[in-house]
């Protein structure tokens, strides 16, 4: 596109998006007419593009908000058409704000507040209410349920930090919360295990049998107590009788 451009018309369209790139190069434009197009929305470094605008027309897109004033972009602009979008007007301050310090050769735009249409010109941002959304609190932990092992921690925190008002949205996630906890391990105290018997020292006549154990069921941990008992004792066993060695009589 030539870059000495001055006057350019691009109405119906079908136009629908409008990035900052668009049209980048034209310095020269004076005269910008958009009107009866889709275009949803429009960059705000878009018109950085034009420093010589004077003229911009937009009538009849979609545009809901409008605030392409961040870099001063109209330093010079006097004409702006902005009928027939459905502009939200609290969505748009800065921008309303800054249309009642212009001197407008022409000006033509309307924008929605609480359902009723306002001139842009003659809408009052003072009244806008600005929603505010709920956030979080810190979480409030208890203490873990139990002393030692595994336990519970219950934690909780409330949608206060703000609270939700004039609209805003109530905090997400939950409130409430528990997790498990082990601040030490439990002391677990010693158990034997069962009796081992030996086989008896003898097979016939009283002999011994030894009997052992360990501390081991369970073994103890923590800082449990150790078992209470002999590990180890003897019994006596007597399986038979041992045969007593025949006598032989005498004979007369």
């Amino acid at each position: 596109m030539d870059v000495s451009v001055q006057y350019l018309w691009l109405g119906n369209n079908k136009i629908n998006s409008i990035d900052a790139t668009s049209f980048s190069g034209q310095s020269s434009l004076k005269i910008l007419d958009l009107s009866f197009n889709e275009i949803p929305s429009i960059n705000e470094d878009f018109f950085s593009n034009f420093p010589m605008l004077t003229s911009l027309y937009i009538i009849d897109n979609n545009l809901t908000t409008f605030n392409p004033i961040t870099n001063n972009s109209f330093g010079i602009l006097n004409e702006l058409g902005l009928r027939g979008n459905p502009f939200v007007c609290c969505t748009m301050k800065e921008f309303v704000d800054w249309t009642k310090t212009v001197s407008w050769e022409f000006f033509d735009g309307s924008c929605t507040d609480f359902n009723e249409s306002t001139p842009i010109l003659s809408f009052n941002t003072s009244t806008c209410i600005v929603p505010v959304d709920g956030r979080w609190s810190a979480w409030n932990n208890s203490t873990c349920s139990v002393t030692c092992g595994v336990g519970i921690v219950s934690s909780s925190r409330t949608c206060d930090s703000p609270l939700p008002s004039q609209g805003g949205k109530q905090c997400t996630g939950e409130a409430n919360i528990t997790t498990s906890c082990n601040l030490v391990d439990c002391p677990i105290d010693g158990g034997w295990s069962a009796w081992t018997n030996s086989t008896c020292s003898l097979t016939c006549g009283v002999g011994i049998v030894s009997s052992s154990r360990t501390c081991d069921s369970p073994l103890p941990s923590a800082g449990g107590k150790q078992c209470i008992g002999e590990a180890n004792i003897t019994t006596s066993c007597n399986l038979v009788d041992c045969p007593r060695p025949c006598r032989r009589s005498r004979k007369r």
